[in-house]
């Protein structure tokens, strides 16, 4: 499981990304507190036009491709789960601007047939992509996620690759003010686990470049 920063080298690419098709029933917490505070909410982030264009086309071939038994069918993802720290700072200015976070996990994979321009252009094809966000808990969980047998059929390794990050819910700005963690691992290695990334504000960092330089 490996840890990148910044984050944002490889989000930019990730948001220009189109959500596939899947389901995803979540629940408020592990625990069977069904509390208000511990809520979690499942939301879009914004796409490229032109990315989505390109990606609907690359779907559309994909599931021309798999018959149409296949095509019907639903795949579950292992379940996991995500808890995020955050710096006593971080907490402190989420709580008096009434800032939510999001808890991202992206699933891609390399597809067997690579002369698609999606592909050409990032080195990868979508699986899927989910965003929890939380108010006042701290752990996210991804579960009864399914995709279409189609999409992972089309891989030509079914076990993909999952790339996890957290930013602000940019409620109280349109920005976002985090600086996380960048988890990049695999399906086989994440299933069935938690997983921590660790985060603090972007104004944090520019506080110790003073300080360094």
């Amino acid at each position: 499981m490996k840890r990148m920063k910044p984050l944002f080298r490889k989000q930019i690419a990730l948001s220009l990304l189109v959500t596939v098709v899947l389901c995803s029933c979540h629940n408020n917490e592990v625990r069977k507190d069904n509390s208000a505070n511990n809520a979690q909410r499942v939301v879009a982030l914004p796409e490229s036009d032109s990315t989505n264009y390109s990606f609907k086309n690359d779907l559309k071939t994909i599931k021309e491709s798999a018959d149409t038994n296949s095509r019907k069918k639903l795949i579950s993802i292992p379940k996991f789960e995500v808890e995020v720290r955050l710096s006593n700072a971080a907490e402190k200015k989420l709580k008096e601007d009434g800032e939510t976070i999001i808890v991202g996990a992206d699933f891609s994979g390399i597809p067997k047939d690579t002369s698609s321009d999606y592909y050409q252009h990032l080195g990868w094809i979508e699986v899927a992509d989910v965003r929890k966000e939380l108010k006042h808990s701290r752990l996210a969980t991804f579960d009864n996620l399914k995709i279409p047998k189609a999409i992972l059929d089309s891989l030509a390794e079914k076990d993909f690759e999952v790339n996890v990050f957290v930013i602000s819910g940019r409620i109280s700005s349109q920005n976002n003010i985090l600086d996380s963690d960048f988890i990049s691992t695999r399906i086989s290695e994440i299933g069935g686990s938690r997983i921590i990334v660790k985060g603090k504000l972007i104004e944090e960092l520019d506080v110790i470049d003073s300080i360094t330089n």
